[in-house]
């Protein structure tokens, strides 16, 4: 096909457009929130002390966030995220859901120690984050 433009000039119409069929478009749809999780863990209790940034990441070990173990309280600003105890998500596990947690207490351990997170999704608030299993 070919489309004549009042100059003359002969102009070539785009490759999918020859077929007679209409161009085929993906779009990517790339999530506008950026905090859809988010979650820092402090050193010390009462929100003081080293800090870490957690924001849509799991985190299996804070050694590679650099961070201690020693979790002695918790801002979870976005989200719901579980805490466990020890290595490879076992152990005690904690429950955090968007809250202060100013002292190790008030996230349900008896110590100070915190080996890695993660986040958890709300499938009736976020059900495009959440994961699905396949059915057979």
């Amino acid at each position: 096909i070919i489309d004549i433009m009042s100059s003359g000039e002969e102009k070539p119409q785009p490759a999918s457009q020859l077929d007679g069929k209409a161009a085929k478009t993906t779009e990517f749809i790339v999530p506008q929130d950026p905090e859809k999780h988010k979650v820092c863990l402090y050193e010390a209790g009462d929100v003081k002390g080293r800090k870490t940034e957690i924001i849509d990441d799991d985190v299996p070990s804070l050694y590679a966030y650099a961070f201690t173990d020693r979790v002695g309280s918790i801002v979870v600003s976005c989200g719901t995220w579980v805490g466990s105890h020890c290595p490879g998500y076992h152990g005690s596990r904690y429950l955090l859901e968007q809250d202060d947690y100013r002292h190790f207490n008030e996230y349900g351990a008896h110590l100070p120690q915190m080996q890695n997170v993660r986040h958890i999704c709300d499938m009736q608030r976020r059900p495009h984050s959440c994961y699905t299993t396949a059915s057979k």
